[in-house]
């Protein structure tokens, strides 16, 4: 869902920067790219802007990933591009056949993010089923199953608007 670059704005915010001026300098880069950021962010629900200072929605989800993010920086690189959506489906443990076929993505991707995945002890395998690594991570369940039902009212949302567009 997130990009390697939002997800580092994030853990930036969760550490109490959250104005465009700080997140230039702390992220080193331009104040076009944190608006860039900010308007992707802004698309996908998860801030809004607020007269210089951005502000975080109030998702669950995304306050215990931000906590989360906060605790382990190391996460950011883990969690994002497909890797919140891939732990979604591990909610139930998953071969990779089911998850490439969940995900619509080729096997040889999904085994490299599971790879990934594994190496930071998020998941193991057992058997030929991947879980997510409870043991370890207790709060990333919590996390993920709030992000799912976040994620699937979301498609319900945007499927209801483009039906209503269409009827109009």
């Amino acid at each position: 869902m997130f990009t390697r670059s939002e997800m580092i704005m994030l853990q930036h915010m969760s550490h109490g920067v959250n104005t465009v001026k700080g997140l230039t300098e702390s992220l080193e880069v331009t104040k076009p790219r944190v608006y860039a950021l900010v308007t992707s962010l802004r698309e996908k629900g998860a801030v809004y802007l607020d007269y210089g200072t951005i502000i975080p929605e109030k998702h669950t989800y995304l306050g215990l990933l931000m906590t989360m993010l906060h605790d382990h920086e190391s996460l950011s690189d883990d969690l994002s591009v497909n890797g919140m959506d891939l732990l979604a489906e591990l909610l139930e443990g998953k071969t990779v056949t089911e998850l490439s076929d969940a995900l619509d993505e080729g096997r040889v991707a999904v085994r490299s993010r599971l790879k990934i995945l594994k190496s930071s002890g998020l998941v193991y395998k057992d058997g030929r089923t991947y879980r997510i690594n409870d043991a370890l991570w207790p709060e990333l369940r919590k996390m993920i199953s709030e992000y799912d039902v976040y994620r699937k009212t979301a498609l319900i949302r945007h499927l209801n608007k483009l039906l209503l567009e269409k009827d109009l």
